[in-house]
């Protein structure tokens, strides 16, 4: 394929899908099999068994009682979960507030399955037992919205502050916390089009010696490692599962000049990228 395809919720299901997954089903009608991405944001809880997804070349696995989410644009297939029981939720990004939106967007690592409190994954399950009901109801659908819009608002809400606790736990919230955060925001953004430390400095009003010893500090890595780790991973992403040849790839990450691409990519990755799709293909 030329492109790794895109799951748009809003073509198919609106702007909300929530569903009950149970062991041993199989996908349901129109569910996504194979690696793509998605333009919304899905959540998934957990009640019983075992299950596991691969998420940007790396397989997570979940356990009863935890929750995981994926952001728009990560690449992934569809969840393993013929052994567990739980719910899927697809949420259009617009349906989201910014300061909830940002709460899971603004890491630098990838995200981990989180183990909520007993009183907390209650709440959770709760919440999304009443959206299911409430949104299958043929009565005033209008005020039905939002009703199930401020449910969905308190279910998110509950699973942010729950990763922000996490969060809280191993690293105390700073100034240069909120910082690297900043960072992560503008990077999700611009890392095809702004490939230099400076431009991000300039962009959130610090000197660029600032923010890389604030990055440095905090994350154990300076800001172009991590410009540099987001362009590994997208050109991974359309190496391994589209036919784009390096050229290609090069240009739609920004690059001029391909050849520029393959040094960085050998240099760092420590094979071409022709090795790598071949490799990795085998």
């Amino acid at each position: 394929m030329n492109k790794i395809p895109i799951h748009y919720l809003n073509q198919n299901n609106g702007t909300l899908n929530l569903r009950r997954f149970c062991m041993g089903e199989h996908p349901a009608p129109g569910q996504k099999i194979g690696v793509h991405r998605d333009d919304h944001y899905i959540f998934f809880l957990f009640e019983e068994g075992r299950a596991h997804l691969l998420i940007d070349f790396q397989e997570v696995t979940f356990q009863p009682n935890q929750v995981y989410y994926i952001l728009p644009g990560q690449v992934h297939s569809r969840i393993n979960n013929q052994q567990a029981n739980g719910w899927f939720l697809a949420v259009d990004a617009q349906l989201l507030p910014i300061e909830l939106r940002s709460a899971f967007e603004e890491n630098l690592f990838l995200q981990q399955a989180l183990t909520l409190s007993p009183e907390s994954f209650s709440q959770s399950l709760a919440l999304l037992q009443i959206i299911q009901k409430r949104n299958s109801s043929s009565v005033n659908r209008s005020l039905e919205q939002e009703v199930i819009r401020t449910l969905l608002h308190s279910f998110v809400g509950i699973i942010a502050c729950e990763y922000n606790r996490q969060d809280s736990l191993s690293l105390k919230i700073t100034g240069r916390n909120k910082l690297c955060r900043q960072f992560k925001s503008l990077l999700n953004t611009y890392f095809k089009e702004l490939k230099s430390p400076s431009t991000y400095a300039e962009l959130l009003n610090v000197t660029e010696n600032y923010l890389n010893d604030t990055i440095k500090k905090e994350t154990g890595f300076t800001i172009s490692y991590w410009i540099r780790t987001e362009l590994l991973l997208e050109s991974k992403r359309l190496l391994y599962y589209t036919s784009m040849d390096v050229k290609e790839i090069a240009h739609s990450l920004g690059f001029a000049d391909h050849t520029y691409f393959f040094k960085i990519f050998k240099k760092h990755v420590g094979i071409s990228p022709l090795t790598f799709r071949n490799k990795n293909r085998e």
